[in-house]
């Protein structure tokens, strides 16, 4: 009543209050409004199952069978754990997070599930029920469970955008491979997983010449040489090192990138070559 009776003296002939109000009722409704989600580190992981499955061959009968794929992801840091599993059985899910928690060396505050039945038997906002094995799991890693809402994907934003990442990533970049096992299919991700870190970190230590962004799909990356001719520095670190990138002016002449993959399970060795290749350039300089 206060913001219309101002309004009214600066605008002695504008909207009467009933009128002011369903404006205001009208426009309120078209805001899409979302609360920020601030992430402690080791407070939270988010969890949940990838839609894509991996398909697994057996080796016998060559029958193939789709392997689900577990996706957890801490809150502050993005830290992201993937792996394949035969179903979204109780065993399975209780399985994955155990696994989890060993390949991040701790146990978060919490953990947000999707609304998935192995985990969450009765939907509530305030007193959701949990499997009494999960919840028993929970209890033995001193951890709480907080099941996000039902169809609310912003109450799990981490795990979603991990999700896209596994699929696009991950997956698209296996896409090609045949597995036999999921020990196969795991070991795969794991190199993936791995490589990526291990080119973040390097990349980072070297910002003066390379501009390294992650790429949306696929275990192939195009970063950018900062120096002088992309086309030079890819001859002499194959010439010297035996590290084969090939240069982006393959592609398009303007182009001051270089391709490199990350399937390989070589990458430490590779990235050694490379630094070494850098540090004897600096010397020859």
């Amino acid at each position: 009543m206060l913001l219309w009776q101002e309004y009214k003296e600066r605008e002695p002939s504008g909207y009467q209050y009933s009128q002011l109000c369903d404006l205001f009722r009208f426009w309120r409704g078209k805001l899409d409004l979302s609360m920020r989600q601030e992430h402690r580190a080791g407070e939270k992981m988010f969890v949940d199952y990838c839609g894509q499955t991996l398909p697994i061959v057996d080796s016998t009968t060559g029958e193939i069978r789709d392997a689900q794929v577990f996706v957890a992801v801490m809150g502050a840091s993005n830290y992201t754990y993937a792996e394949t599993t035969w179903s979204q059985s109780l065993a399975d899910w209780t399985g994955s997070h155990v696994r989890t928690f060993s390949y991040f060396g701790a146990v978060p505050h919490c953990i947000v599930p999707d609304i998935l039945l192995s985990g969450v038997t009765k939907t509530c906002r305030y007193e959701p029920g949990i499997n009494a094995t999960y919840q028993e799991m929970a209890t033995h890693y001193g951890t709480a469970v907080i099941p996000a809402r039902v169809r609310k994907p912003r109450d799990k934003p981490k795990v979603e955008a991990g999700v896209q990442f596994v699929q696009r990533f991950i997956l698209a970049g296996l896409r090609h491979h045949t597995f036999f096992s999921l020990a196969e299919a795991n070991a795969a991700i794991k190199i993936i997983r791995r490589n990526v870190a291990l080119l973040t970190s390097f990349f980072s230590q070297h910002q003066e010449l390379f501009e390294w962004k992650e790429p949306k799909a696929g275990p192939i990356a195009f970063p950018r040489y900062l120096g002088s001719s992309v086309e030079q520095f890819c001859d002499e670190l194959v010439r010297h090192s035996g590290v084969l990138m090939l240069p982006g002016t393959l592609y398009n002449k303007e182009y001051d990138c270089f391709r490199i993959g990350f399937g390989r399970s070589n990458m430490e060795e590779c990235l050694t070559k490379l630094e070494q290749f850098l540090e004897k350039s600096k010397t020859l300089k």
